[in-house]
Formats: structure tokens, sequence, C-alpha cells
């Protein structure tokens, strides 16, 4: 089958499922800095320094208290307060959801495209797309952040809201735990971008054989593939009939022009379609062409 006329669309294809599935494996990468950043350092937070006339604002305490003037610092010149920290790590956490939710059902749309596209076209390999798909649906599934959606206790999604994160870091107790919070922080965003990284693969792989190469170095480093595995496998004779395998795939399988018939290439074109004179004829009991008709007998 000739594939040269539907190989730009599988191209694109694959193209958009690498770029979305990069896309998904990076905002999975920017929740698990952002977990790290809120709950092992103090980047959320800034000290906040008091002006010269609260640091020595002096306390009067009722007579007959010991010490009937104190000089103390006051709990709110001592505490924390939110910085710009808390800002970029809020603005980066949305980012990456808003980014990584968009990706991940884009993900899922396109290999569903791919599938059919590689379906009707016959490409071999076609079932690797069909996963996947399959995987791609499972991982938009997975990555929706539930809790948010449904306003419950639901299961929270790879890409979870800012303010659960800091609600989690804040009063671990209440979140389940030190174990509960990695495996919804760190386990579930490493679970998406392997997620990811395999439906990416899977599609190359099942779409790859219905593209067309159509530069020299791409045609080579195919064949090149094709004898290192026959080089792997010990073979030698073979070697030439996968290359020409490779070769036939790369240029789309074009189906061979027809032979040529004996006439043609004995050099009758011109008497390809002509009529073969009855002189040159083997009639039976002869032994050689006759020059022509014989004489009409008589009736007896």
């Amino acid at each position: 089958m000739n594939r040269s006329h539907f190989s730009p669309a599988l191209a694109q294809l694959r193209g958009w499922v690498t770029l979305l599935a990069a896309a998904v494996a990076i905002s999975a990468v920017m929740q698990m800095v952002v977990f790290a950043f809120a709950n092992y350092t103090e980047a959320r937070w800034t000290e906040s320094r008091p002006d010269a006339a609260q640091a020595n604002a002096s306390v009067v305490l009722p007579p007959g208290v010991a010490g009937a003037a104190a000089t103390r610092p006051s709990a709110e010149t001592s505490g924390k307060a939110l910085g710009a920290g808390d800002a970029n790590l809020r603005g980066m956490s949305r980012l990456s959801a808003a980014v990584g939710v968009v990706s991940v059902f884009g993900l899922a749309i396109f290999t569903i495209v791919g599938v059919v596209v590689a379906a009707g076209g016959a490409v071999p390999g076609v079932e690797r797309a069909v996963n996947s798909a399959v995987w791609a649906v499972i991982l938009a599934l997975i990555c929706v952040p539930w809790a948010q959606l449904l306003r419950g206790e639901a299961f929270p999604g790879v890409f979870s809201t800012y303010e659960s994160l800091v609600e989690a870091v804040e009063n671990p107790a209440a979140a389940g735990g030190g174990w509960s919070m990695a495996c919804r922080f760190v386990l579930l965003p490493i679970a998406g971008l392997t997620g990811a990284l395999v439906v990416a693969w899977q599609f190359r792989s099942g779409v790859d054989r219905g593209i067309v190469l159509e530069s020299m170095s791409e045609l080579e480093a195919a064949i090149e593939r094709e004898m290192a595995e026959v080089r792997a496998k010990g073979g030698g004779g073979v070697g030439g009939v996968r290359a020409v395998g490779a070769l036939n795939r790369a240029l789309g399988d074009v189906q061979a022009a027809p032979v040529p018939s004996m006439k043609l290439a004995a050099g009758a074109e011109s008497m390809s379609d002509a009529p073969i004179s009855g002189s040159l004829l083997r009639r039976p009991g002869n032994q050689g062409p006759t020059a022509g008709p014989g004489p009409m007998q008589p009736n007896r």
C-alpha cells in the first residue's frame, strides 16, 4: 500500500504527541519542585524586621511588679511573614497545573486521532499506537484534580492546587503524615512523568512504519538500524533482504513497476499489438510454416 498520502499526517501527530508528553513531564517536575521548596525550605517566608521605634518600645508594668519598666520585643516584630517566595511558588504551581492538565487532555486526543489514521492506513505496529492511546486516557484521568472539581474528599490528582499543598505542609497530621504527603506530591508526579514518556515512546514506535523518510540521512539511518539488528542476531544472508525491506518502508512501500513483456524486451514494440500473419502459423501435420492458404480441393 502506498503510504505517502497519509505520511505527513502521521508525522505531524507524532510531533504534537512528543511535544505534549514533554509538557506533561515538565509540569510534573515543576510540581515536585514546588513541594520541595514549600516543605523543606523557608522560601515562602521572610523575617519581619521592626523599625527603630518598635525596637525601643518599652512596656510599663503596674506598681509592685518586679522590674518597673522592661523593654521587650513584641510578638508581631519577632514573627515571620509570607514573602515574595510564596507568590513565586504559587504562580509556578498554578502554571504547571494549568499546562499539565491541558497538555494531558491534548495528549489523549492526539493519540486517539493517530490511532484512527494509522489503522485506516494499515500501518504495521498500529497496536502500539492503540496501547499509547489507552494509557493516555488513563493518564488524563489520573492527572485531573478531582478534589477541586468535586469539592470533596476525592482523588487529588497529579496536578493538585497550591492551596491544598500549603495546607498539607502546614498541617502534616491532617494530611495523613509524611508518607501520605510523599505519595501525593512526589510519587504521583513521578507516575505522571513516567506515563507521559511511555505514551510518547509507544506512539512513536507505533506510527514509525507509516512515515516516509524524505532525506538520505534518515534513509541511511533506517538501513543501518536494520543491518545492526541482523548483525546482532548473527544473520548474514538475509541482510540484503532486510535492507531492501527498510528501503521499501522508507519509500512508502511503493509498488514496483510491471515487468515488460518478452516481445517488448526483444525490441518488438511495434508488433506488440499487431496481428500475427497467417503464413507464420504452424498448421497441424506440417513441419514448418506455410506460405499461404492451400489450393481449393474439389468436392468429391
